[in-house]
């Protein structure tokens, strides 16, 4: 009796497992030989994967995270600028932590999934984002009159970033945001004495921030009293 290997393509199957496929084999003379076939699935659809939670734009974080939802587990690929030592996605939610990146935009950074079957997901464009990780360079333009008999002086300082302004120390302003260059600003009204701890500082997009001490004055808004001494 010869016994040969037989090799057999099966008919268009759809998606899922199949454990009651069998072969049955009748000889000339009637004999039926029954094969029941290894449980297999067949998994022809490659994972989708979508944006849940982008970098935050612009960031001062240069490892910073991203989230996307797998609607497989599978093994991730980055492409472009971006990668991170996270290569596996779970069927969910997956959060990553970018590596290391230096200052500048990021365009092009991509992710895929590929299952465990080879079926390669979309490719997934990570929003568009900026890593800036320095902060505004504050200059003294002009410093408050000194002394001065006015109670809401003018102050003058240089920023090389827009942002936004607060104060510290005993002087404050109802001017919050900060162009880039010059930057002049009312203080709120101050009562006569001296000024040696006012302080601006100034938080960029990316929330780096910079403190500049205000040059330290006085006012003297009340005027000399004078008396008669002498008939």
């Amino acid at each position: 009796m010869c016994i040969r290997d037989s090799t057999i393509t099966l008919n268009t199957l759809s998606d899922g497992t199949y454990s009651d496929c069998t072969i049955n084999v009748t000889d000339n003379n009637s004999n039926v030989g029954n094969l029941a076939i290894t449980s297999f699935t067949v998994d022809s659809t490659a994972p989708i994967v979508t944006k849940v939670t982008a970098v935050t734009n612009p960031t001062n974080d240069n490892t910073p995270n991203y989230t996307f939802s797998s609607s497989e587990v599978g093994t991730i690929t980055y492409g472009g600028s971006c990668s991170s030592s996270t290569t596996s996605a779970n069927s969910g939610n997956n959060t990553i932590t970018l590596n290391t990146l230096s200052e500048g935009d990021y365009s092009n950074c991509t992710i895929t999934v590929t299952d465990s079957v080879g079926n390669i997901s979309n490719s997934l464009s990570i929003t568009s984002f900026t890593v800036d990780l320095t902060a505004s360079t504050l200059a003294e333009v002009t410093a408050v009159t000194n002394p001065t008999n006015d109670t809401t002086p003018d102050y003058t300082f240089l920023s090389s970033e827009a942002g936004t302004i607060t104060y510290g120390g005993s002087c404050s302003s109802s001017t919050t945001s900060a162009t880039t260059d010059n930057n002049t600003i009312t203080l709120n009204s101050l009562g006569d004495n001296t000024y040696s701890d006012c302080t601006i500082t100034v938080t960029d997009n990316a929330s780096n921030s910079v403190t500049l001490n205000m040059s330290s004055f006085t006012i003297e808004a009340v005027s000399p009293t004078v008396s008669s001494t002498s008939p």
